[in-house]
Formats: structure tokens, sequence, C-alpha cells
């Protein structure tokens, strides 16, 4: 957590969390639909 807080500002956190949120969503959607519907 100590080198991602030093490399991003405290700002773009949530920002950063919802693009990988997106990344995880859009990686994972193909492969496991059932769990994205659950």
């Amino acid at each position: 957590m100590l080198g991602v807080k030093s490399i991003h500002p405290a700002n773009s956190g949530p920002d950063i969390l919802l693009l990988l949120l997106k990344a995880l969503i859009s990686i994972s959607a193909p492969f496991s639909p059932t769990r994205l519907t659950s």
C-alpha cells in the first residue's frame, strides 16, 4: 500500500480504483457471465 500511495496522489485513488474495477469486469465478463449476473 505504501508503494501505491507514493506513486499515486491520494486524490486520484478513487479514480484508479474505478479504472481497475472496470478493467477487471471487462476482462472477466466473457469468462464468468454467471458471476456478474448473480
